[in-house]
C-alpha cells in the first residue's frame, strides 16, 4: 500500500500489490526505449488518465448521492411506519388498561407522523412516482389519525366496551394496512434506487480503477522512456500522485465510515470523512486513539478479550459505538486486511444502524407489552381456523387444568368443555359469525378439569384476507365468575333496598294512624263509665294496637329507617346475659352452646337491637330443629382481607367482630337463600309466622354498619355469620331502670307542630288533660307564624321531625333565634336526615318514636323540660 499524507492510495487484501506499483515497475523496465514514441504516447495517457479520473470521480460522486438520497428516503419511511405503529400500539393499550401512561407513546408518535410526512415530500422532490405514492398516502394517515383520536376519546367518554366495538369494526385495520401497503411500496421502489445506483456506481468505479490502471500503466510506461529527460518524468511522476491522490478520495467520499487500524496497537492509521462527520473528532485526534476510544467504557473488555484470541480478525456484527459528545450509538461493522506500509493493519467500514436496531428493540418490547397485558388479563387468547377447524391456545390453559397438548384439536374439543344446557347457544353463535362475518360474542359456562364449571366471556374477531376470504378468528375467553357473582350481590341488595323503601314508606305512614289508634284506646281507657263488655272490646283494640306496632318497628328495623341508640359493648357479655332466657325460648330438645373468644374487641352497637338479632335467630334456628338438635353461638375476631370484599361487594377491608349463630336444623336451598331476608317471607305454615324475624335481622345488622351471610344445604343446617365492625372504645357503663312512677302534668306553654290532624288533635287533648297550655300549627310555616305572633313565654317546641314546607328541625333553628331557650322535643315515625343520621340521632337533640302512647308522650315531655332528657 502506498501513503500519502496519512492516507491510503488504495487499500489491498494481504500480499498482494495494488496497479500502481505494478506501473512503477514498468516505468523502470522500458526507461530506455524509444524516445520517439514517448511524446505522442505521454500526451494520449495523460489525456485519457485526466478524462477516466475526472469522469469516475463525478459519476461515483453522483451515485453516492443516489443512493444516501434513497436511504435518507427509506429511513424517514420506517420511522413514519413506527410513528403509526407506536400510535396504534398505545391506542390499544390504553382501550384495554385505561392506564394514562398508554397514551405517552401515542402521543409522542402523533407528533412525529406529520413532520415525517412533510420530510418525504422534501425528499421525493416532485419525482412522479415518489409523489403519486404521497398522494395516496396523505389521506390514509389523516384518516387513520383522526380513527386513532375518535377511539382513545370513546374510551374516555363511554368506557372500554364501546371503544373497543369501535376498534371492531375494522376500520382503523384497514387505514393501517393501506398504509403499510403504500409504505412497503414506496420503500420497495427507493431500495431498487438506490440498488441501481450502488450497482451503477459500482460498475463504474470497477471500469474506472481498470481503465485509471491501463491508463497509470501507460504513464508509468511512458516515465520509463522518459527517463532521459528529467521533465517528462517529473510530469509523468505527477500524474501519477494525481492518480493516488483519486484513490484517497474515493476512500475519504465514500458515504458510510472507514478506517484503517493497527492490529497490535489498535491506533487508527486512517479515517474518512463520514467517520469525522459521525463520530465528532478531527483527523487529527483521530490519529491519536485506538479503537478503545470509541468504545463505551463497559464495552471495553469484552473488545480485548476478542483481540486476544483467533476471533480478532474476525469483528464483524452489531457494536456499541460512543460519539466525542458521549452519544452512544449501534455501529454494523465489516472488516478486512489489508498491507500498510509492509505491516498487516485492518480496514473497517462501520455504517450507523440504530433506527434499525432501535426499531427492532421497540418491535421487541411491543411484543412483551402485548404479551404481559394478555398474561396479567388472565384471559386465553386463541386461534381459530375455521378452513381446517383447528384451534391453538397460547396461554392460560392452566387455570383450567389443562395442558396444552390436552386440547389440541378441533374446536369439537373446546365444545366438549360447555356445559351441555349452554352447547346449542354456541352452535347457534358460530353459524351466526360464519354468516354475518360478524364478531364472536358469548357467555357460557365451561368445565374445567376437577369437574367445576366457571362462568367465561369468549368474544371474538375474523381475520380476512385481501380476496375477502377467512383466514382464521382470534379471540378471548375470560374468567367472569366472580364479576357474575357481584353481579348478583348487587341485584340482591338493590332488591332489598327497594323492598327496604317501601316496607319504611307504609310503616312510616302506618306509624301516624297508630298513634291515633293507641292514644285514644289510652284516654277512652281512663272513662270509668264503660261497660265490661266496651272494656274488653277495648283491650282488644289496645292488644292489635300493640301488635300492629311492633310489625311496624320490625319493619322498620328491615328498612333501617328505625332510631338506634348505639353504645359501645361487649358481644359476650350481651351473650352471657341472655344464655337463660334464649335456653326457655329454644326448649330442652335443643342443645345450646356458646363458643366466646375471650379476648373479643368490643363493637358499638343498640344493646337492645343487638339482643333482638340473638334472640329472632334463635328463634329461627328452633324452628328449623323440630326434632331437637344443636344451637351454636360463637364469637371471634377476624379481619377482612381484600380478597374476601373482592367476593363481597358491600363489605370493605378492616377489623371485625364476628358473631355465628348455626343450627343443626333441616337447612335450606339455593332458592329459599336468595329470599330469606324479605319481609314477609316465610317458610312456614301461614298461622306459625310473620316472614319479618330474619328481616328484622338483616335491616337492624345493615343500619348498625355491619354484614350478614348464610351459609346453608338441605339436610346441612344453617350458619348466619355476622360482621360487626370494632372500635377501640370501652365499654359504656349502663345504668339499672328505676321504677316507673306517675308522671306528674305541668302548666308550661307548649307549641305542637304536626301535619297529620288526627294525631295532632289526640296530642293537643292529651296535653291539655295533663295542665299544659297548647299552641298549634299544622305544618312548620304555621308554626313559626304562631311563635313570631305569641307574645307569652314558650317553654317547649314539640313538633314532627318530617312536614311539608319547613321541616321540624329548620323550624326549631328558626324560633331559637328569636326564643334561645326554648326546649325542643322531635316526633317521626322513621329516621330521616333532619334529626337523623344513618338511623343515630344527632348529639344533644330529645326525640320520641311515633307511635306512642300518651303516657309515654307525658314521661317524655317532662324529661325534657326538667332537663334530664336522655339523648
Amino acid at each position: 500500500m502506498i501513503v500519502t499524507d496519512g492516507h491510503p492510495s488504495g487499500p489491498t487484501e494481504t500480499g498482494h500489490s495494488s496497479p500502481l506499483d505494478a506501473t512503477r515497475f514498468l516505468v523502470r523496465a522500458i526507461r530506455l526505449t524509444q524516445l520517439a514514441a514517448v511524446s505522442v504516447l505521454g500526451v494520449i495517457a495523460l489525456l485519457l488518465n485526466s478524462v477516466l479520473g475526472f469522469y469516475a470521480l463525478r459519476g461515483v460522486r453522483e451515485n453516492d448521492q443516489r443512493v444516501e438520497k434513497s436511504h435518507l428516503v427509506r429511513r424517514h419511511i420506517n420511522q413514519l411506519r413506527i410513528a403509526m405503529t407506536d400510535a396504534e400500539t398505545g391506542q390499544r393499550g390504553y382501550i384495554l388498561t385505561g392506564d394514562e401512561g398508554y397514551l405517552q407513546p401515542y402521543s409522542e408518535a402523533i407528533k412525529r407522523v406529520q413532520p415525517l410526512m412533510d420530510s418525504l415530500r422534501a425528499d421525493v422532490n416532485n419525482q412522479a412516482e415518489e409523489s403519486g405514492y404521497l398522494a395516496e398516502l396523505q389521506p390514509l394517515v389523516d384518516a387513520k389519525l383522526i380513527e386513532l383520536q375518535k377511539t382513545v376519546q370513546l374510551r374516555r367518554d363511554q368506557g372500554a366496551d364501546a371503544a373497543a366495538k369501535a376498534v371492531q369494526t375494522h376500520l382503523g385495520k384497514s387505514y393501517m394496512d393501506k398504509i403499510r401497503s403504500v409504505l412497503n411500496a414506496m420503500d420497495s421502489r427507493e431500495l431498487q434506487n438506490a440498488t441501481e445506483a450502488k450497482a451503477t456506481a459500482d460498475s463504474n468505479f470497477q471500469r474506472s480503477l481498470i481503465a485509471v490502471g491501463c491508463a497509470n500503466l501507460l504513464v508509468l510506461l511512458l516515465v520509463a522512456y522518459s527517463e532521459v529527460g528529467n521533465t517528462r518524468r517529473k510530469r509523468l511522476q505527477q500524474y501519477l500522485e494525481l492518480s493516488e491522490e483519486r484513490y484517497r478520495l474515493a476512500f475519504d467520499h465514500h458515504p458510510q465510515p472507514m478506517w484503517v487500524f493497527d492490529l497490535k496497537s489498535l491506533r487508527f492509521l486512517s479515517v474518512n470523512g463520514a467517520t469525522l462527520r459521525q463520530y465528532g473528532y478531527s483527523r487529527e485526534e483521530f490519529l491519536q486513539m485506538t479503537i478503545h476510544d470509541i468504545r463505551p467504557a463497559e464495552d471495553i473488555p469484552k473488545l480485548k478479550a476478542l483481540m486476544k484470541t483467533n476471533e480478532a480478525r474476525r469483528i464483524a456484527g452489531v457494536w456499541r459505538h460512543r460519539k466525542k459528545d458521549g452519544t452512544v450509538f449501534f455501529a454494523e461493522v465489516a472488516s478486512g486486511d489489508v498491507m500498510w506500509n509492509d505491516h498487516l493493519a485492518k480496514l473497517v467500514i462501520a455504517p450507523d444502524v440504530s433506527d434499525r436496531i432501535w426499531a427492532e428493540r421497540h418491535l421487541v418490547e411491543w411484543k412483551q407489552r402485548h404479551e404481559a397485558a394478555i398474561n396479567a388479563s388472565g384471559q386465553i387468547l386463541y386461534d381459530w381456523n375455521p378452513v381446517t377447524n383447528q384451534v391453538t391456545y397460547s396461554n392460560h390453559l392452566e387455570r383450567l387444568g389443562y395442558t396444552t397438548a390436552e386440547m389440541e384439536g378441533g374446536l369439537a374439543n373446546w365444545r366438549e368443555l360447555i356445559h351441555e344446557d349452554d352447547r346449542h347457544a354456541f352452535d347457534r353463535e358460530i353459524e351466526r359469525v360464519l354468516e354475518t362475518r360478524s364478531n364472536f360474542s358469548l357467555h357460557y359456562r365451561l368445565r374445567r378439569k376437577d369437574g367445576t364449571f366457571i362462568n367465561v366471556e369468549d368474544t371474538g374477531q375474523f381475520v380476512i384476507d385481501d380476496e375477502n376470504k377467512i383466514v382464521r378468528m382470534i379471540g378471548f375467553v375470560t374468567d367472569v365468575t366472580d364479576r357474575a357473582l357481584l353481579q348478583a350481590q348487587l341485584l340482591q341488595a338493590q332488591k332489598m333496598e327497594a323492598v327496604g323503601r317501601l316496607a319504611g314508606g307504609v310503616a312510616h305512614d302506618f306509624n301516624n294512624m297508630l298513634g291515633v289508634i293507641m292514644g285514644s284506646g289510652e284516654m277512652l281507657g281512663q272513662d270509668r263509665s264503660l261497660t265490661d263488655k266496651a272494656k274488653q272490646w277495648l283491650k282488644s283494640i289496645n292488644d292489635a294496637s300493640q301488635r300492629a306496632a311492633t310489625l311496624t318497628r320490625q319493619l322498620l328495623a328491615f328498612s333501617r329507617q328505625q332510631v338506634l341508640s348505639p353504645r359501645v359493648i361487649s358481644f359476650n357479655a350481651v351473650i352471657q346475659d341472655m344464655e337463660s332466657i334464649l335456653r326457655r325460648v329454644i326448649g330442652e330438645d335443643v342443645q345450646l352452646r356458646t363458643f366466646l373468644h375471650p379476648e373479643l374487641d368490643n363493637v358499638k352497637v343498640d344493646p337492645a337491637q343487638l339482643e333482638q338479632v340473638i334472640m329472632n335467630l334463635a328463634v329461627n334456628a328452633r324452628d328449623a330443629m323440630p326434632d331437637g338438635g344443636k344451637l351454636s353461638v360463637e364469637t371471634h375476631n377476624i379481619y377482612l382481607d381484600e380478597e374476601y370484599c373482592r367476593q363481597h361487594s358491600t363489605v370493605t377491608p378492616g377489623n371485625y367482630v364476628l358473631l355465628a349463630v348455626s343450627d343443626t336444623g333441616i337447612g335450606m336451598d339455593s332458592q329459599t337463600m336468595s329470599r330469606i331476608f324479605e319481609p314477609f317471607f316465610t317458610t312456614k305454615p301461614r298461622d306459625k309466622g310473620t316472614g319479618l324475624g330474619l328481616a328484622t335481622v338483616y335491616g337492624i345488622v345493615k343500619q348498625s354498619g355491619g354484614h350478614i351471610w348464610l351459609y346453608s344445604e338441605p339436610n346441612q343446617g344453617a350458619t348466619f355469620k355476622l360482621y360487626f365492625p370494632c372500635t377501640t372504645e370501652s365499654v359504656t357503663p349502663t345504668k339499672k331502670p328505676g321504677e316507673v312512677q306517675e308522671v306528674p302534668g305541668g302548666t308550661e306553654t307548649i307549641l305542637l307542630a304536626e301535619d297529620e290532624a288526627l294525631y295532632r288533635d289526640l296530642i293537643c287533648e292529651s296535653l291539655g288533660n295533663k295542665g299544659y297550655k297548647v299552641l298549634v300549627a299544622s305544618d312548620g310555616n304555621l308554626g313559626l307564624e304562631t311563635a313570631n305572633k305569641y307574645k307569652g313565654e314558650i317553654d317547649m317546641l314539640l313538633t314532627d321531625a318530617v312536614m311539608p314546607g319547613m321541616n321540624g328541625k329548620k323550624l326549631a333553628e328558626a324560633i331559637s333565634k328569636t326564643r334561645p331557650g326554648i326546649k325542643v322535643l322531635y316526633m317521626s315515625g322513621y329516621t330521616t336526615n333532619v334529626v337523623v343520621h344513618h338511623g343515630v340521632l344527632d348529639p344533644g337533640t330529645n326525640f320520641i318514636a311515633k307511635p306512642f302512647a300518651p303516657s309515654t308522650l307525658f314521661r317524655k315531655v317532662r324529661e325534657v323540660l326538667d332537663g334530664v332528657a336522655k339523648t
